[in-house]
């Protein structure tokens, strides 16, 4: 399994390239998804609480990151899903040279999902495998 560490460095480069692909379709004269950017807002505050979680192996912090990056994900994938314009190129393959911005799109939210899984499974097991904290005498 990998460490989380990797998982979260995959997450924050995958939401990276998701905040790229924000900026750049609204440069383009796209209009900006609240919806989205709130995700990658949420999406960020959860990996740094999951990275200090990470660091001093506090339980609490690893389950609000559990929580945050899976919420986060979920959103994503739900704007991505009532996205008219992914739900063409989804169902016509044919013109992904054309909307190769919205391709990109689809590729990272759902490579990012398919991490959020990994995510969960090793934070999980590390959850588990930590000893509770002992009280002080």
């Amino acid at each position: 399994m990998l460490p989380l560490y990797i998982v979260l460095f995959l997450q924050g480069f995958i939401q990276f390239l998701g905040a790229v692909f924000l900026f750049v379709s609204t440069v383009e004269g796209g209009t900006l998804d609240r919806l989205s950017v709130s995700s990658s807002v949420i999406f960020f505050l959860s990996l740094l609480i999951g990275e200090l979680g990470r660091k001093r192996s506090r339980v609490n912090l690893l389950k609000l990151y559990l929580f945050g990056s899976s919420v986060a994900a979920l959103v994503s994938v739900a704007c991505l899903l009532t996205s008219e314009k992914s739900i063409e190129i989804i169902e016509d393959l044919s013109r992904w040279e054309t909307s190769k911005l919205e391709l990109f799109k689809i590729a990272a939210v759902l490579l990012g999902a398919v991490i959020q899984i990994f995510a969960v499974g090793v934070t999980t097991s590390l959850i588990r495998n930590m000893a509770p904290p002992k009280r002080a005498s």
